[in-house]
């Protein structure tokens, strides 16, 4: 499945459907002495054709919810399955009336609002054509007038176009909701890094430059000389975040160990670092969003070791098992005095660029944890732990 969110769509139709066709089945039976040989051949070879492709359409391998031209091919197929199985079998007299909103249905949750709206007005066209024309497939449809057909044909058509556009709304809100939220999340991360990054080094820019003017006024070559080469090597390291940020930006997490590997071989080439990738021996299944943000977490840590360490070599190791998925980042660089678990770390270098906080919270929105070792001299291990029971697809 794509994400948990389609697949959750996909678990949803199928009960809908094994439900649909199961009440056919039961109002097929209505009378005491049913065996199936009193249904007639033709509505005997309609239900065995429905319960094949019911499981057809469960089991079958086409990602039919992708919205390519096969999946648009798909569903006014289904459609049309639904629209004739109702014309052969009664219309309003049907056993398949639930059934034949699955197509309804599907289009309301997985397309576009038009395109269930299309599919809600052929069934409502098949049905109401049923009921007031000739008869079809030697079919004895009642007249629309009889008993109390026009009120059912009223509710199935109003429950078709309802469907249609009352699900597919709030399906909708659903979704703007959780890319809202996404992004506002996202928005809140950027900030938190341009504030703690960039903006404490460009203070840093502007508080220097104005003690190069000084001594220049006063005649202190040496001092200002001294710190002119240190605004050359600021100036690179400002230059290198914006790099780093706009990676971060950039990179596509699919294939996700491919996409790691290359960005790892990427970082020790701009930086200078020795670093190694291990990946993990066995297969990793994660979901999308539990992969970029293990992505983010490697970038923000290599960031930091990069700009904070004076490491001279660098690991990153995947490991996955029956239980957890456990990332590790380590370096033998300077190290630094690592907070207790469940502090923040704004404070961890005496400017809060660090970025523990950050990673941190990437870490807990996955239901995982984030341990720091680090001493000063002795290099730092940063470990991610994600426990299985944990991950949602």
């Amino acid at each position: 499945m794509a994400d948990k969110y389609q697949r959750d769509i996909y678990v949803f139709l199928s009960l809908y459907r094994f439900f649909a066709y199961g009440l056919a089945v039961i109002l097929f039976q209505r009378d005491p002495g049913f065996v199936l040989s009193d249904i007639g051949e033709r509505d005997n070879i309609v239900l065995a054709a429905i319960g094949v492709y019911t499981l057809l359409k469960v089991l079958g391998p086409l990602q039919w919810w992708r919205a390519d031209p096969s999946t648009y091919v798909v569903l006014g197929g289904d459609a049309v399955v639904a629209a004739a199985v109702l014309l052969m079998t009664g219309a309003l007299n049907s056993p398949y009336l639930l059934y034949s909103l699955s197509p309804v249905i599907a289009a309301a949750m997985l397309f576009q609002e038009r395109l269930a709206l299309a599919v809600a007005s052929l069934l409502s066209v098949s049905v109401v054509v049923a009921h007031v024309s000739p008869l079809w497939f030697d079919t004895d449809y009642s007249w629309v007038l009889d008993d109390n057909f026009l009120l059912w044909m009223v509710l199935y058509v109003s429950a078709a176009y309802l469907i249609s556009t009352a699900v597919y709304r709030s399906n909708l809100n659903i979704r703007r909701h959780i890319e809202t939220e996404a992004t506002m999340a996202e928005r809140r991360r950027i900030r938190r890094e341009i504030h703690d990054g960039l903006a404490q080094m460009l203070t840093t820019l502007t508080m220097k430059s104005e003690l190069v003017g000084k001594f220049i006024e006063r005649g202190r070559t040496a001092e200002a000389l001294t710190i002119s080469n240190e605004l050359h090597t600021l100036s690179q390291d400002l230059y290198q975040e914006v790099r780093d940020s706009l990676d971060e930006l950039s990179v596509e997490p699919f294939p996700f160990i491919p996409v790691l590997k290359e960005y790892v071989q990427d970082f020790a080439g701009r930086s200078g670092i020795e670093t190694r990738f291990q990946p993990p021996e066995g297969a990793l299944r994660l979901p999308p969003s539990a992969e970029l943000q293990f992505l983010r977490i490697v970038q923000e840590a290599l960031s930091n070791v990069r700009r904070h360490s004076h490491a001279s070599r660098a690991w990153v190791r995947l490991l996955s098992t029956s239980r957890t998925v456990e990332l590790s980042i380590q370096d033998n660089g300077d190290g630094f005095a690592a907070p207790p678990d469940g502090e923040s770390a704004s404070g961890a270098d005496g400017q809060g660029h660090h970025g523990i906080d950050g990673m941190r919270e990437r870490a807990e929105s996955l239901g995982a944890t984030l341990n720091i070792t680090s001493e000063e001299g002795q290099g730092t291990l940063l470990h991610v732990v994600l426990p299985r029971n944990k991950v949602e697809f």
